[in-house]
C-alpha cells in the first residue's frame, strides 16, 4: 500500500496540477444517514481526526465553480 500511495503522490507531483479533485467517502463522516447529501464540495480547509497539522491550500472560487457547474449538468 505504501509503494502505491508514493507512486500517485509521485505521479501527482510531477504533473504539477493546478487543483485536484478528490472523489471520496469524506462526507460519511459528517452526516448521518437521514440528511446524508449525494455529494459534497468543500469551500474552505479543515481539519479534524488527528491528521498532519499543515497548510491546505483550497481555492474556494473554484470550489464554487465545481459546486455550480455539477448543479447546472444534474450531477
Amino acid at each position: 500500500m505504501d509503494s502505491a500511495i508514493s507512486a500517485v503522490r509521485e505521479f501527482v507531483r510531477d504533473f504539477d496540477p493546478q487543483f485536484l479533485v478528490i472523489f471520496g467517502p469524506d462526507h460519511y463522516n459528517g452526516f448521518f444517514y437521514d440528511l446524508m447529501p449525494p455529494l459534497r464540495v468543500g469551500a474552505a480547509a479543515g481539519r479534524r481526526l488527528g491528521y498532519a497539522r499543515r497548510p491546505l491550500d483550497v481555492d474556494a472560487e473554484v470550489a464554487r465553480l465545481v459546486t455550480r457547474s455539477v448543479l447546472t449538468e444534474g450531477i
